[in-house]
């Protein structure tokens, strides 16, 4: 059985599951898939003890013999503490980080997303709201993707979407 978390770190926390099958796979294979589990956000960190409580209440609750985190430095931090409050707590789960970023936030490792995942990505949320904003005339709608250095996704999603302006 494969579990997943939705909507990250906070499903973990608050026990939101779901059983990832083939099918569930299928709908989102080639798209990116950050969308699958419900992660939109900023990924939240366990920041209070209470919080790591609660991740390893969840996993004894699961009875999960591992726990995949996928994730910027911060989720890769947070992997450490929950691998430590598991042996803390005698729980056989076994934790295993894998860093995955647009930017390249841990030295020596490569672990950024592929700019045609985040590419895709992006352009999927960005269509799906010139979707609703087509149907909602009477209202504006302002979407900023990641700038800086970031500028050439931001460009190459306007061109996906053909958005009119960038």
């Amino acid at each position: 059985q494969l579990v997943g978390f939705t909507a990250g770190l906070e499903g973990l926390i608050k026990g939101y599951t779901v059983l990832i099958d083939k099918e569930m796979v299928d709908q989102y294979r080639n798209l990116g898939g950050q969308d699958m589990l419900c992660q939109f956000s900023d990924p939240s960190s366990l920041a209070f003890k209470d919080h790591l409580k609660a991740a390893t209440t969840t996993i004894a609750k699961q009875q999960l013999d591992g726990l995949i985190v996928v994730g910027n430095l911060e989720s890769q931090v947070d992997a450490a503490f929950i691998t430590e409050a598991c042996a803390a707590a005698q729980l056989p789960t076994r934790v295993v980080g894998t860093p995955v970023s647009i930017r390249c936030s841990i030295p020596f490792v490569q672990q950024t997303v592929g700019h045609d995942t985040i590419c895709r990505t992006l352009s999927s949320f960005i269509g799906n709201v010139g979707r609703m904003a087509a149907t909602a005339r009477n209202k504006w709608i302002f979407v900023r993707v990641v700038g800086d250095a970031y500028s050439h996704i931001a460009v190459e999603c306007a061109l996906q979407t053909d958005r009119k302006s960038v």
